[in-house]
């Protein structure tokens, strides 16, 4: 709104001193050395403000130019969330209709954006289960341990879970024995523990 009202501004004041100088008479004489430019006002108030543009122009140039990594920097990044979200939206789709291969192949693809990797790693694991491909499971969930290690109890959880579900008894239980020295309380891992406690009593 600012530059729109100085714009007017500077209109008004050309469109008026360009009339003035057009009513009034005289000439500007520029002279150096053995050269002279002679000239009327008004043609020589024309030249002043198409310099004036001119300058203006090659200064928003320069100061635009200067900031063109940064912008390019934030275009990238916001490329790279988009295509990470899509990519998810489409493995959440079709995790949902059961399309395990679909679902890890999205999830795989939406990792490589340094974005939500966390999600498409938990993700593709529980896709990888479903397709009783155990070592790309564990690769995903290991993926996830090394790139957030804060969310230990998450993935801990995730991966207990996954390994109850494949009947491997003794693999989920050394993941919650690892789990209960950090949260013996977590109601959740509890929950798994006795599911486990009840698999060896009916053994």
């Amino acid at each position: 709104m600012m530059k729109l009202i100085f714009f007017l501004i500077v209109i008004c004041l050309t469109a008026w001193g360009g009339w003035e100088l057009y009513q009034g008479s005289g000439y500007l004489l520029i002279a150096f050395r053995q050269w002279q430019i002679e000239t009327g006002l008004l043609t020589a108030f024309i030249l002043l403000l198409l310099a004036f543009v001119i300058l203006y122009l090659l200064i928003r140039i320069i100061v635009r130019s200067s900031q063109w990594p940064k912008q390019l920097r934030q275009w990238k990044k916001s490329h790279r969330m988009r295509r990470a979200e899509k990519f998810n939206q489409l493995a959440s789709c079709a995790l949902i209709e059961e399309k395990w291969a679909l679902a890890e192949e999205y999830f795989d693809k939406a990792s490589q954006y340094p974005t939500e990797p966390l999600i498409s790693y938990m993700g593709a694991a529980i896709a990888a289960q479903n397709q009783n491909h155990i070592q790309k499971r564990d690769h995903y969930i290991g993926l996830a341990h090394t790139t957030f290690p804060e969310a230990e109890i998450p993935l801990g959880i995730l991966q207990a879970k996954l390994q109850i579900q494949g009947q491997q008894w003794q693999e989920a239980r050394t993941t919650l024995s690892k789990l209960q020295s950090v949260a013996p309380q977590h109601p959740v891992i509890k929950h798994l523990a006795s599911l486990i406690l009840q698999n060896s009593a009916d053994l």
